[in-house]
């Protein structure tokens, strides 16, 4: 009798122990969001002075430059709403295919960057 008691109990604790971790995911889950979120909001305001300054400069030398670099961010922005779409897994995206828009972002953002200064210099 004892030991069917002790082996519902510790039953009881695991289903808790169980439940209790599922709730702290989601509350992750959704800090997780959150910031990412947050992160896609300061991703469109680049953006969106990047093409600012890319119309300011109507066409000048350093216009291929901020346009190379808004190229960048909406990449990275396609990225970060990739990983969103993972957080919610409600459509089937590759982590990979998150992994490459960073990479490729990250590729035109230093072009963007070394046309400037090849400008400039």
């Amino acid at each position: 009798m004892k030991k069917v008691s002790l082996t519902l109990i510790l039953l009881i604790t695991l289903i808790k122990i169980a439940f209790a971790s599922e709730v702290s995911s989601d509350s992750a889950s959704l800090l997780s969001v959150t910031i990412n979120g947050l992160g896609l909001i300061l991703i469109l305001s680049c953006l969106y002075f990047c093409w600012r300054i890319f119309h300011f400069l109507k066409g000048g030398e350093l216009s291929s430059a901020w346009q190379i670099l808004s190229l960048a961010f909406i990449i990275f922005g396609l990225a970060q709403l990739g990983e969103i779409v993972l957080k919610f897994q409600n459509i089937y995206l590759p982590p990979s295919v998150v992994y490459l828009a960073k990479l490729l972002s990250l590729i035109f953002l230093t072009w963007g960057l070394y046309r400037a200064k090849k400008v400039l210099s």
